[in-house]
């Protein structure tokens, strides 16, 4: 994790993701934030445009995730709360 990094989220508007909203900018990453109640085409396309490094989600979020993998490039670190 470096500087300028950037970082997707799919998760509810809940204390961890509040958490990780301060805690990827105080490092000096950047956030965007995917609307889970998109279709997994949607969230595909919202994920290669925007080219993040990392991505964190909902344990919830797994069949979405699932859903999209095959539609975002490889070389992507993925964790789960």
């Amino acid at each position: 994790m470096k500087p300028g990094s950037a970082w997707r989220t799919l998760a509810w508007n809940g204390y961890r993701h509040f958490e990780l909203y301060y805690a990827i900018s105080g490092i000096g990453g950047v956030i965007h934030t995917i609307n889970p109640r998109l279709h997994p085409d949607q969230v595909a396309w919202i994920a290669n445009d925007a080219d993040d490094q990392y991505l964190f989600f909902d344990a919830t979020f797994a069949p979405i995730v699932d859903a999209v993998a095959a539609k975002v490039p490889d070389g992507e670190k993925a964790g789960s709360r």
